[in-house]
């Protein structure tokens, strides 16, 4: 027993050494990236003129590697369960998967949702695609996928698989308003993909063209206040409806609600409801009862409470409580990894014309602290190994280039 508790605070104390560092921009779109080892790593691309491309890197994203293209394939979703096994999943209800490196990459079959992210689980053979009214699982590496209702208008995001049966889901909506670009881009007959209220995806098809673009806060960047577990815990009276939820109503103009089922899909639980204040983004569990969820919420997008926020609940989604807060109305949080009950990371940035960067959160006491490290630009996907020792990251500069942290 003492042998274990000491290796278990070594490998802590190991994690919390690593840091996050670029290891390049290109004029790739890179989305959604796949770390579970100590190099190999995967990543969804989208490229102008070329289309969806299927990345690998052997040295945890210094290096890039094309393991196929698919023109017709808007891709999105990307994990990974080992350095053999991949998934990617898009926007048009495919699936791709691999069983030996990227070697041969397979179609896979079964309803795919609109989807913006996928999830491994911490048991290592299923992947959960979020998207529309549920989840979709696989739990045969990607080959078939079989699709989970949890409501109409649901607007799932992000998932996170703990176990077998124990699955969340993260979601919410903000206000549609969109606003008027002028440049270069050809936005007739364009497919948008909102990554966030602030960050638009489009893809012009005829041209296979992709543009990205930010709604960024007017003027200079004003840091928020930001507040940590103590001090929101003091604030915060959740009431029951916030907790248990109710039903949506149409002037609702954004709301963020976090769903979970003990059942493998059959059933599902709507733990937590918070109306015109945020919308949830990355959500992950390092086990059953231990989670970590990131929310964010912008004035113009329906907010009456701005911010970027981080939640965890400790006692299997009975009960979540907020633990950082920034109150900055440009601030941003879009990925969360759960390392253990005490640690997770964060990430997101500040997207705003001036104070524009990306930025990484850290606590190694549940939350009741974090630490930051700016980098150059927002970041909008991350994964990490499930014992926090390596992850890789995607971000997007202003200027519409592919930005790859890496951390060890």
């Amino acid at each position: 027993m003492l042998y274990q508790a000491l290796s278990m605070t070594f490998l802590a104390a190991l994690a919390s050494a690593g840091t996050w560092k670029e290891t390049g921009e290109y004029y790739y779109f890179f989305l959604d990236v796949g770390c579970n080892g100590y190099s190999d790593v995967y990543a969804s691309v989208l490229a102008n003129g070329i289309g969806s491309l299927f990345m690998k890197s052997t040295n945890l994203g210094v290096n890039w590697t094309e393991i196929s293209h698919n023109d017709d394939f808007f891709s999105m979703g990307c994990s990974t369960i080992d350095s053999n096994k991949a998934a990617w999943t898009g926007l048009l209800g495919e699936s791709h998967y691999t069983l030996n490196g990227g070697q041969t990459i397979l179609l896979g079959d079964g309803y795919i949702p609109v989807v913006q992210s996928l999830s491994r689980s911490r048991t290592d053979h299923l992947y959960g695609a979020p998207g529309d009214t549920g989840m979709s699982i696989s739990n045969d590496y990607g080959a078939t996928w079989v699709h989970h209702n949890v409501m109409a208008n649901n607007a799932s995001r992000y998932g996170a698989l703990p176990t077998d049966t124990t699955w969340f889901l993260a979601s919410g909506l903000w206000d549609e308003e969109t606003s008027d670009y002028e440049d270069n881009f050809d936005w007739s007959g364009a497919v948008r993909r909102r990554l966030s209220s602030r960050v638009d995806l489009y893809h012009n098809e005829q041209k296979n063209q992709y543009q990205v673009k930010f709604r960024l806060a007017k003027g200079e960047s004003k840091s928020g206040r930001v507040l940590y577990a103590e001090e929101l815990a003091k604030l915060e009276e959740e009431s029951m409806e916030n907790k248990h939820g109710r039903g949506l109503k149409q002037e609702d103009g954004m709301w963020g609600e976090i769903w979970r089922t003990t059942d493998g899909g059959s059933v599902w639980q709507r733990v937590y409801y918070k109306a015109n204040e945020f919308y949830f983004n990355a959500i992950d569990c390092c086990d059953i009862n231990n989670c970590y969820a990131v929310a964010e919420g912008d004035e113009e997008s329906g907010s009456n409470s701005p911010g970027s926020r981080v939640f965890r609940t400790s006692d299997g989604g009975d009960n979540w409580s907020q633990v950082y807060y920034n109150s900055n109305d440009a601030a941003s949080l879009m990925g969360v990894h759960c390392i253990s009950s005490a640690e997770a990371w964060a990430s997101g940035g500040i997207i705003a014309e001036r104070g524009f960067k990306g930025l990484f959160l850290h606590t190694t006491n549940s939350g009741m602290n974090w630490t930051e490290t700016d980098v150059a630009a927002p970041v909008m996907f991350m994964d990490m190994s499930d014992n926090g020792l390596y992850g890789i990251a995607t971000g997007l500069t202003i200027t519409s280039l592919g930005v790859v942290y890496n951390f060890q």
